[in-house]
């Protein structure tokens, strides 16, 4: 399981079953940029720790394509956004009360 953290990849799959949060807080940002979860809820211990699992830096140049394969996934047949991706956040207005 390989996150992003910083722009940097790491391969946590060898800490999985010991995170003190389990292994679903690490799963569902796999193969995605964790860098906002992660910094919000851990210590600089855990991110010194985090270090033993690096693997190379992410390769920020050859983004695009891609992520517009996958916005263009995150809308059903009408055009209408979706909001249930573990993986995307997406902001939306209350429509009524």
């Amino acid at each position: 399981v390989w996150i992003v953290v910083k722009n940097r990849v790491y391969d946590c799959t060898e800490y999985l079953d010991l995170h003190p949060g389990g292994v679903d807080s690490i799963v569902l940002n796999a193969g995605a940029d964790a860098t906002e979860d992660f910094v919000a809820i851990h210590s600089a211990k855990a991110t010194k720790m985090l270090e033993k699992y690096y693997i190379g830096d992410l390769d920020t140049g050859s983004t695009g394509t891609a992520a517009k394969t996958v916005v263009d996934k995150l809308t059903d047949a009408q055009g209408r956004k979706l909001a249930l991706n573990p993986k995307k956040k997406l902001p939306f207005r209350l429509q009524n009360k």
